[in-house]
């Protein structure tokens, strides 16, 4: 488990190097507020972190790979030391990446996601067949059609009010949440919105957040997932008893 830990900790540098860098360095300058260039240690750490916003909040870098080091350790007790796991590995860097540029610019890049499912798909499709579980594989693209077509519905009815990148994102997460198990699928969309729901209403009351500012979704639906994945089995039972 030391080198899993240590093997997410670079997974965990990466994903924000690719979350900085893939977003547009343009972009990216537009995120710094303008005082930084006048206080020494903030312009410090702006060079420090290349001009990037990712890094712009002093020990996040820190806190993103020691926490992806412990999702890589609890996805490796869930899912086992088996051939899938490298693919479940990916998947949790990806979506690191993912939920610090919807955090910080209100976006899921196409240059992140679509090379994402480029890569998970054979990594699932080659991990299942080692593993001898290829049944599970037309659950994990019906999970990841099932998953896109309610948020491609809601999308609709929103009429605007719904980021299409979370649309796409359902793609990559209904795959491996109909990998687990059809729950877990159920589990992940209707959790997103409720962990969305909350985290809205805490911005609003804290006054971090206003009325009229924009919540990032993705995020909360990359939660959501990872607690389908880690708990859902036990969800699931405790709903059905």
């Amino acid at each position: 488990m030391v080198i899993t830990f240590f093997a997410g900790l670079s997974a965990g540098s990466v994903a924000a190097v690719v979350a900085d860098r893939l977003v547009g360095d343009a972009q990216a300058r537009m995120q710094w507020p303008p005082w930084t260039e006048h206080v020494p240690a903030a312009a410090w750490w702006r060079r420090r972190s290349g001009g990037t916003p990712a890094t712009a909040y002093p020990g996040r870098e820190i806190v993103v790979q020691v926490g992806t080091g412990a999702l890589f350790v609890l996805v490796t007790g869930i899912v086992g030391v088996s051939w899938v796991l490298p693919a479940y590995w990916w998947f949790l860097t990806v979506t690191v990446a993912l939920t610090l540029t919807d955090f910080d610019h209100k976006l899921i890049p196409n240059r992140i996601l679509f090379p994402a499912l480029a890569v998970a798909v054979p990594l699932l499709v080659v991990g299942s067949l080692a593993d001898a579980e290829a049944d599970r594989l037309l659950d994990a693209g019906l999970g990841a059609a099932v998953y896109f077509a309610f948020l491609f519905v809601v999308a609709l009815a929103a009429r605007g009010g719904f980021g299409f990148g979370d649309v796409k994102l359902a793609l990559l997460l209904g795959l491996f949440l109909g990998y687990g198990r059809w729950a877990h699928v159920v589990i992940g969309a209707v959790g997103g919105f409720l962990i969305a729901a909350v985290l809205s209403v805490a911005l609003l009351i804290t006054g971090v957040k206003g009325r009229k500012d924009q919540i990032p979704f993705g995020p909360s639906m990359v939660a959501a997932s990872y607690l389908a994945i880690a708990l859902g089995d036990q969800i699931a039972t405790a709903y059905l008893a």
